[in-house]
């Protein structure tokens, strides 16, 4: 079996914090499975994620745009074709990261195993498509 999605007909989850945008490509209401999360974000300049502190490991690849990825162990610039890995962290660690758009707008495909987002815990549909992010 196979799942099968197109990205412009997924719903497109709009976060409260401005110019940020996610299409979520595998979870578990799309493919019923709890143990990874893949999709595709999008922020636009000086738009990113807060910091962010998951228990699994997280994958990005950039496709378009520039920023940003900022952790402890400092910032690096990121583009087309950079490719990063956050492993998960050590058990009474509490690394955070943030990535976000620089100078244009950033789009990268990413993967969290396993899944961060607990279905659609945080995020409120207000209609048939699109998602806000409520926390």
């Amino acid at each position: 079996m196979a799942y099968i999605f197109r990205e412009e007909e997924l719903p497109k989850l709009i976060s409260v914090n401005p110019g940020r945008e996610r299409t979520f490509l595998v979870n578990q209401e799309l493919a019923n499975t709890r143990d990874l999360a893949a999709g595709v974000m999008r922020d636009q300049p000086g738009a990113g994620s807060p910091d962010t502190n998951l228990n699994g490991e997280q994958f990005y690849l950039i496709l378009d745009g520039h920023g940003v990825i900022e952790t402890d162990g400092g910032s690096h610039p990121v583009g087309p074709g950079t490719m990063i890995f956050i492993p998960a962290p050590e058990v009474g660690s509490n690394p955070t990261h943030c990535l976000r758009a620089t100078d244009s707008a950033l789009r990268y495909f990413e993967l969290q195993t396993p899944a961060a987002v607990d279905g659609m815990a945080g995020w409120k549909r207000i209609d048939g498509t699109v998602w806000v992010r409520t926390i």
